[in-house]
């Protein structure tokens, strides 16, 4: 049966029960539409304990109002991007957001499709090259790495925390070639785990870009 599957009126405090129900016995994604955050946090609180080893996305409106001079949390921003792009694959997922959510413009698949950097060990990538994709894709250089979106350059090192990774990522060089990527604690600079066997997509820092092409 190939159709979507819309579930409404579901009592009060039984949302997370339908909802993992649901994803387990249906082999589709599941979006949940909750009223507000508080309403988000509280189901996804719940379907953690009911779904453990299940990633639950969220999917928040902007914390600011329209020509508001603030620019939205970067907390914000990095929920936002991952979920948009986990929506460009097939896979099948869980996501929870609010109405004010889903009634906000945001960027198209294409956008997400030509806005990332891929990056691996032994890849041979100009260094300069490089920082200058990660500023064109909305990152901020800064001397040490503390939160989402910001890169730091020391040397033949670039530290990046990438919207989607719990910790920030340092990749060494040897001349233009990747020589080995590690995960570090933003906190303590120390390394926590060698990420030599994968490729690491490097996602754009926010749905509105300032650059050339924007």
């Amino acid at each position: 049966m190939n159709r979507n599957l819309v579930l409404g009126s579901v009592p009060l405090g039984s949302e997370a029960f339908a909802i993992a129900e649901d994803f387990i016995n249906i082999d589709k994604s599941i979006l949940y539409i909750a009223c507000d955050d508080r309403e988000i946090f509280y189901v996804k609180s719940k379907l953690k304990w009911l779904l453990p080893k299940t990633e639950i996305l969220i999917y928040r409106s902007w914390d600011q109002i329209p020509y508001d001079n603030v620019s939205p949390s970067k907390e914000i921003q990095s929920e936002r991007i991952k979920t948009l792009y986990n929506l460009s694959n097939n896979n099948k997922k869980l996501i929870i957001t609010s109405v004010n959510a889903i009634i906000q413009k945001t960027i198209n698949k294409e956008f997400l499709n030509t806005n990332f950097i891929e990056i691996f060990i032994n890849q041979k990538i100009d260094f300069n090259s490089l920082i200058f994709k990660l500023l064109s894709l909305g990152y901020e250089r800064t001397s040490v790495v503390r939160d989402k979106t910001e890169f730091a350059i020391r040397g033949s090192i670039i530290d990046i925390f990438i919207v989607d990774h719990e910790h920030p990522i340092r990749i060494d060089f040897f001349d233009n070639k990747i020589e080995s990527i590690y995960s570090f604690n933003h906190i303590t600079q120390k390394r926590i785990n060698k990420l030599n066997n994968k490729k690491i997509i490097i996602y754009t820092s926010s749905e509105l870009l300032l650059n050339e092409g924007s």
